[in-house]
């Protein structure tokens, strides 16, 4: 079953602007990568700090927002980062009721 779960790696640059989160990407754009058939129930992201030389700051996890995939990280920042990881959709055939 975990053969159905897709993933698809990403490498972002931003200015959270004195937060703690970048946005990663939205629900549309991933619906255009994985199909119409992903919600923010059987989506979402794993992240990492791309750049630690640039801060040390910790990522933490990713979250869906207002249809919005966010990188959240253990520092508020106000210059330029990179965010790394892996976007991935696992389709209701994967997930049941949250089982494997």
């Amino acid at each position: 079953m975990m053969a159905d779960v897709q993933f698809k790696p990403f490498s972002i640059t931003g200015n959270p602007s004195g937060g703690n989160s970048l946005v990663i990407t939205s629900l549309t754009n991933l619906k255009k990568i994985f199909g119409d058939a992903v919600t923010t129930m059987n989506s979402g992201a794993v992240v990492m700090n791309g750049d630690g030389g640039a801060t040390d700051a910790h990522f933490q996890n990713a979250t869906w927002q207002n249809n919005r995939l966010y990188a959240t990280f253990s520092l508020s920042m106000n210059k330029n980062i990179r965010v790394t990881g892996l976007i991935y959709y696992a389709p209701g055939t994967v997930l049941d009721n949250g089982t494997f």
